[in-house]
């Protein structure tokens, strides 16, 4: 049980860091996610020149911050001033904009996997449900179908490379020995039938120890009316893209795991 332990916190640290907006689990069976609340009723960004079109326009872009459940801020974006932050972190709205344009997302979805029966059972009986790693291109068509019986279409998708690129350097901090970690992004646009589009963004994060796969999934949606579209998502994208995780949180995980593996040896 002294492995066990160890991965419970070890878990617990991930999922915390991995969920950045949110420190609750939600170990909820991928299959049973509904997005139905989140469906909107009724090419990539180019960095540069988004940055040219925001020094010739207002509202000027400056950094929004959001808080997790102890209230504590665990990252910021850059967004346009009118662009809100909602402080209630518990409602899936998570941003507003002008115009209708808002941002919602699902809670943080977390799991576990090993092939070791052993272990698989242990952790079973501490409340984890268990779902082989599955990657954003086998996830996708689940999160997009609500959206497409509700008359969107697919118009493109594509990698997230800079906002990837930022959340791997994140989570390449957690000092746990033995594991690999590795984040994932995609981005889709969709088209709406009634003057409202929408993108929807996939991101995983993976950590892999001892064994056991823990990997989460967080889903967010722009809805932004269709003429809005190309500098709605361009925005969003541009802050996502240059997203900064608080330190403090990483420092804080690092220091659970710390204590924790301070104690299993101890024992």
């Amino acid at each position: 049980m002294k492995i066990v332990r160890q991965l419970l916190v070890l878990s617990i640290a991930i999922i915390t860091l991995a969920s950045c907006s949110d420190t609750k689990q939600n170990n909820v069976p991928l299959q049973n996610q509904d997005m139905s609340g989140m469906v909107p009723q009724q090419a990539p960004i180019q960095n540069t020149n988004f940055q040219k079109k925001q020094q010739s326009q207002q509202p000027k872009l400056e950094m929004k911050y959001f808080r997790d459940s102890t209230g504590a801020k665990s990252y910021r974006m850059p967004l346009p001033a009118n662009w809100k932050v909602n402080p209630n972190y518990k409602d899936s709205i998570k941003i507003k904009g002008p115009n209708g344009i808002m941002v919602a997302e699902m809670d943080p979805m977390n799991f576990a996997y090993s092939e070791n029966s052993t272990l698989q059972k242990d952790l079973s009986n501490e409340g984890f449900d268990w779902y082989a790693f599955a990657t954003i291109d086998e996830i996708s068509p689940h999160f997009l179908k609500p959206m497409k019986d509700n008359g969107f279409t697919e118009l493109n998708q594509y990698p997230l490379p800079a906002y990837t690129e930022r959340m791997q350097k994140s989570l390449n901090r957690l000092e746990i020995p033995g594991a690999t970690v590795k984040a994932f992004a995609r981005v889709f646009d969709l088209k709406g039938p009634k003057g409202e589009d929408a993108v929807i963004v996939i991101a995983q994060s993976k950590i892999s120890v001892n064994g056991v796969d823990f990997w989460s999934v967080n889903v967010s949606v722009l809805k932004t009316p269709t003429t809005d579209f190309k500098t709605a998502r361009d925005t969003y994208l541009f802050a996502l893209n240059n997203i900064e995780v608080n330190p403090k949180l990483v420092d804080d995980t690092n220091k659970e795991i710390k204590s924790e593996m301070q104690k299993n040896n101890a024992n």
